[in-house]
């Protein structure tokens, strides 16, 4: 029987379904499974790069790179103290890594993050960074930088280059209590370069250009200091105009780190990353009723009242001529590796994070049919932010009885301090600073704004008791708690500077978490895994749910998910599977006679994963996630509706995207590939009035190779044009941010 896998390659329409969807994964699985190409050979090691010389480093072939493998062999750094494999690891870690990175001309890590399971990624200025993962999203998904908690991606991240990134690592769902405050969707960790100590300098050298006038310069140096001791250095310019009118931005991050080995059992890693960005200030396109608009799209999805974008203003920027949003940052962090023999170890890390951000934007457009004019405002915002930390964690291996231990604790300590000032027109008669002509916007000036000051301060405290127990061969027990103390100061005040009213809250919280799983090998290459995991999502984020924030009270999360990790064919497929369940409830009080009560919402779902060396030359991986998200008893807490049974924002029930690659190309050293990405429909506010139409984007590269130190590839995204808002701002109801057309870079990479 054969199955026409064409067909997984066209566009969805109404009537895409999720058996239609499975069908075509499920062929790509078989085709994999099927595959007749040579196996690798048994007992094949893993290479490890500090231990390669100059040549050899030059010689490593990034060919098939751009289908990314699922790793499953490898180690993850987030929540795994004991170093098990993926494979071993009861919840669903994914990776992806440098090579693939770079052969899919990933430029920051909103984009990559975007490339892995059933994750989907917004830009909104205000936020540059939000993800959307197992139905919940924005201060729901956690950052780290290389194992240390940094906050929510909403408040903490900025569009980072990806030319210093080893690799990307998502631990899904709630299940991470290694690293500060838990999170319902997830965690993201950024693990940087590491320099390596070898006998001989090299380097890398990145150079591209491309549509939009958009340029990037990423370079980076590793060298010896002495026969222990090496530094690494990462410099990245990136520049573009934008594809909207009067976008340009630009960022310069500069990445230093000193590794030193004294002993043989003794590492000390000193690192330094500095940023300095100015983000394209494109807050959306107005939506106007269908009879007044020139060239009318309806495509972006059923908005309210019959409105569409008009794609005669699709190139339209309605901010303000001296429009800002901007931001310096500097994190440093010293970390210490002590072995204590082959079974115990200690690591210790002390860091520090500051950020300083400004933003000065015309960022509400509402059009008025009456005038034909777009309404604007005028929002000013800084940012002044400082994390403080260490962590020192103790692990052992051993045995309790005859069964096989590992046991790690950990001390997790930080302070972190938040204030924000924020500036509106108070005074405007109409709601509205000033008005600009529809298609044809005059950028004018911001002017200055009255500004009124927040503040939110947290210093916690966590102890972190891990530990897994071989029962058998087959079957290990993983077991995890977390026992924390936070001390929350949030702090609000009136232009005045006068305390605001109910918006105070100092107190202490005592907070448990943990985690019980179990993996269990049905053969060497398959095994099977499920845990329960009981965490909080962060407090600030939840503090919005209560009228009087002195009846704060902690939200809980819950997660069930089984799964199975598999490898085929000598190891030339991998597959991948978790169904998940996660409920959150919280407290909640709508105003000041209101009783709290509790919002709950509830997501469920299930992942797939695989990838699949089909011959020497051509490999193919894809995924499809299929995810239900719902609110329950919920009043949403931005604009005070009840949303019960009301399905989550942000939240496609299908995502899912195929890769193939072929290197090799007429016995020349050429690769070519592609990849096809889809989204289903998706609600673009709580109240769901508002749905964002499904999509289906293509991506094509083309990679040469000349020699062991060059590489030359083209890139083309969103390679049919397609017109689409793959993300919606729920603050901004009247207008739409629309994604980039068709673009093309040329890349050229040089190994030294």
């Amino acid at each position: 029987m054969s199955v026409p896998i064409t067909n997984c390659f066209q566009r969805p329409g109404a009537s895409w379904s999720l058996f239609r969807s499975l069908a075509c994964f499920a062929a790509l699985c078989c085709l994999g499974s099927a595959s007749d190409g040579a196996s690798k050979e048994e007992g094949e090691e893993s290479l490890d790069l500090q231990d390669l010389s100059l040549e050899e480093l030059l010689q490593l072939s990034v060919s098939n790179s751009a289908v990314r493998g699922l790793d499953l062999e490898g180690v993850s750094l987030a929540e795994n103290p004991h170093e098990r494999s993926i494979f071993e690891t009861p919840y669903s870690v994914e990776v992806i890594g440098r090579e693939t990175i770079e052969m899919r001309g990933l430029k920051d890590v909103a984009e990559t993050v975007s490339s892995m399971v059933g994750v989907l990624s917004g830009e909104s200025p205000g936020e540059p960074y939000s993800f959307s993962m197992r139905g919940f999203s924005r201060g729901s998904v956690a950052v780290l930088y290389d194992g240390v908690s940094i906050g929510s991606s909403i408040l903490d991240m900025r569009p980072m280059s990806t030319n210093n990134l080893e690799r990307l690592e998502i631990v899904k769902g709630p299940v991470q209590l290694q690293h500060g405050e838990g999170a319902a969707a997830g965690t993201v960790n950024i693990v940087s370069k590491r320099p390596k100590i070898n006998s001989r300098p090299f380097g890398q050298a990145i150079v591209s250009y491309g549509s939009f006038d958009s340029s990037s310069l990423n370079l980076g140096y590793n060298a010896p200091l002495a026969d222990k001791a090496a530094y690494r250095i990462d410099v990245s310019r990136n520049a573009s105009d934008g594809w909207v009118d009067d976008t340009d931005s630009h960022s310069l991050s500069l990445n230093g780190s000193v590794l030193w080995k004294p002993a043989v059992a003794l590492e000390l890693l000193l690192s330094v990353k500095y940023l300095d960005d100015s983000l394209p200030a494109y807050w959306g396109t107005p939506l106007v009723p269908r009879e007044d608009a020139l060239e009318p799209f309806a495509g972006i999805g059923e908005l309210e009242g019959e409105r569409v974008v008009d794609l005669a203003t699709r190139f339209n920027n309605y901010n303000v001529d001296d429009r800002e949003i901007s931001s310096e940052s500097l994190w440093t962090k010293l970390d210490a590796n002590w072995s204590l023999g082959s079974a115990t170890a200690m690591t210790f890390s002390i860091y520090r994070f500051g950020a300083d951000r400004r933003w000065r934007n015309a960022e509400f457009y509402s059009y008025d049919p009456e005038a034909a004019l777009v309404e604007r405002d005028r929002l000013a915002v800084d940012h002044d932010r400082g994390i403080r930390g260490a962590q020192y964690q103790f692990s052992h291996r051993g045995y309790v009885g005859d069964l096989e231990n590992a046991l790690a604790l950990k001390i997790d300590y930080s302070s972190s301090d938040f204030d924000r000032w924020v500036g509106f027109d108070i005074d405007g008669p109409f709601g509205y600073v000033d008005r600009v002509d529809l298609l044809a916007p005059m950028g004018g000036d911001f002017g200055s704004v009255p500004q009124r000051m927040d503040s939110h301060d947290i210093e916690m405290l966590a102890l972190v008791l891990s530990d897994r127990i071989d029962l058998s061969d087959a079957l290990s027990i993983d077991l995890a708690w977390r026992q924390e103390r936070l001390d929350f100061a949030n702090r609000r005040f009136e232009f005045s500077g006068a305390p605001r009213e109910r918006a105070f809250l100092d107190r202490s919280f005592d907070q448990s978490s943990y985690r019980a799983g179990f993996a269990y090998r049905l053969s060497e290459r398959f095994s099977g895994y499920g845990h329960y995991a009981f965490r909080h999502d962060p407090v600030r984020d939840d503090l919005s749910f209560f009228y009087d924030a002195d009846s704060f009270s902690p939200s809980d999360l819950e997660q069930w998910e089984l799964g199975f990790k598999a490898l085929f064919n000598g190891d030339r497929t991998e597959l991948t599977f978790a169904y998940f369940d996660i409920e959150k409830t919280v407290g909640g009080q709508i105003g000041p006679e209101a009783a709290i009560g509790l919002n709950e919402r509830w997501s469920r779902g299930v992942e797939l994963a695989t990838w699949a060396q089909l011959s020497d030359h051509f490999t193919i991986g894809g995924d499809l996630s299929y995810t239900r998200s719902e609110f329950g008893d919920y009043v949403d807490p931005i604009f005070g509706v009840d949303v019960n049974g009301k399905r989550s924002t942000n939240a496609p029930e299908l995502l899912g995207s195929l890769w193939a690659s072929y290197d090799g190309v007429a016995g020349i050293p050429l690769e070519l590939g592609g990849g096809i990405s889809y989204a289903a429909d998706r609600f673009a506010d709580a109240a769901n009035t508002v749905t964002l139409s499904e999509y289906t984007t293509v991506k094509l590269f083309a990679s040469y190779s000349i020699g062991s130190n060059y590489r030359v590839s083209f890139h083309v995204r969103n390679l049919t044009d397609e017109i689409y808002a793959r993300w919606s701002d729920i603050n901004y109801p009247n207008q739409v941010s629309l994604d980039a057309p068709r673009s093309y870079e040329l890349n050229i990479q040089y190994r030294f």
